[in-house]
């Protein structure tokens, strides 16, 4: 074998599996992300050029239905040409139990933030300093219902990217390294978390002031409750209302004095605003238990269920021969392809981590 030929062979390898011939998850997940991003950074670019410069206010809803429209031609390109998955298999099945999980999502986000705030409140750390505030002069519900459809559409398309295309193609690609079903589903989670941590981290730290580590830390454990969510349905649905009710609550409804938004209620605080990246921990572990509890009771009730069957995500026609929840085998290896698949997909991220903040102004308070 000649060096070109080699040379040929090793890329080869490493873009595509050995098994299958299909490009690897790691790449799908890397190329979902350039490509979502891309139209983000595109518009931004664009919308610069032909001297466009929106309120404040009204960025949220006219740069992130962009990434929104990334994303969807993301997942059209992945599934006609790459991994020909149907889009329910994204998360999509869209029903009327689709629409009342994303409602009760939504509930649980709202309960989550005005625990937490309760929970601050309580311990001396905010004061409240006035109710409906920061009104625009024209009328608001024009407005709210722009800033709720911008929230929306991050919520969209976050989770559509970390949980939907993130998690659905780690299960496919920790399937194929043997690992057992327990290895499978805490590689995707963990790995998928940790990713939204770090596309989180610098704009959340800049924002309220907390560290990279804490910020990247209580990030990344939120993105394991939006990720448990998805991993027992294997729908975005209740992701979706989770991820609006906690973006809006920390926005609109109880929101930091300085913001831009409209509030219904605006409080000060000594140690920033409060949010899943520069709370108290032990406060913000009490609220991640509660939401724990209240997702898993509501999951029970609906689907009798409180742990990921990942053959609702994936076909078992991917599970290998032989491998059952029962085989604890995956657990280590599982640790080492979660540091593998956050390395190469650190790169989607890397690409425009430090032009993140621009898609991301005014949502620091948020995730």
């Amino acid at each position: 074998m000649n060096m070109k030929e080699m040379l040929t062979s090793t890329v080869s390898s490493a873009l595509r599996g050995s098994r299958d011939g299909q490009l690897r998850c790691s790449w799908r997940i890397l190329l979902a992300g350039v490509i979502t991003l891309g139209a983000g950074f595109g518009f931004i670019r664009i919308a610069s050029a032909a001297g466009i410069d929106p309120p404040d206010w009204a960025e949220i809803a006219i740069v992130h239905p962009f990434l929104v429209i990334g994303v969807l031609i993301a997942v059209s390109l992945l599934r006609r040409y790459i991994d020909h998955r149907d889009i329910s298999d994204y998360g999509f099945d869209l029903s009327r139990q689709w629409g009342a999980d994303a409602l009760a999502g939504l509930a649980l986000g709202v309960l989550i933030l005005a625990a937490l705030f309760i929970i601050e409140y309580q311990q001396g750390g905010v004061r409240i300093v006035g109710t409906w505030t920061d009104a625009p002069a024209g009328p608001i519900i024009p407005q709210v219902g722009i800033l709720v459809f911008g929230w929306i559409a991050v919520s969209v398309w976050e989770e559509t990217l970390f949980r939907g295309i993130f998690i659905t193609n780690a299960l496919e690609g920790l399937v194929s390294r043997g690992l057992s079903r327990r290895g499978v589903v805490l590689g995707a989670l963990l790995s998928s978390s940790v990713i939204f941590g770090f596309g989180h981290v610098i704009s959340g730290a800049i924002s309220t002031g907390s560290s990279l580590f804490y910020a990247l830390s209580m990030t990344s454990i939120s993105g394991l409750l939006y990720g448990w969510a998805y991993l027992l349905t294997g729908e975005l649905a209740f992701p979706i209302g989770l991820h609006t009710g906690v973006n809006l609550t920390s926005t609109m409804l109880i929101s930091s004095s300085g913001a831009t938004y409209p509030k219904v209620m605006e409080y000060s605080s000594s140690g920033g605003p409060i949010s899943f990246q520069t709370s108290d921990p032990l406060s913000l572990l009490s609220v991640y238990a509660i939401g724990f509890l209240c997702m898993s009771g509501y999951f029970y009730l609906r689907y009798r269920t409180v742990f990921p069957d990942s053959r609702r995500i994936e076909s078992p026609s991917v599970w290998p021969t032989g491998v059952t929840n029962d085989d604890n085998r995956g657990i280590t290896a599982g640790a080492t392809m979660i540091g593998a698949e956050v390395i190469v997909t650190l790169g989607a991220s890397g690409v425009t981590l430090g032009s993140h903040d621009q898609i991301r102004d005014h949502h620091g308070a948020g995730v």
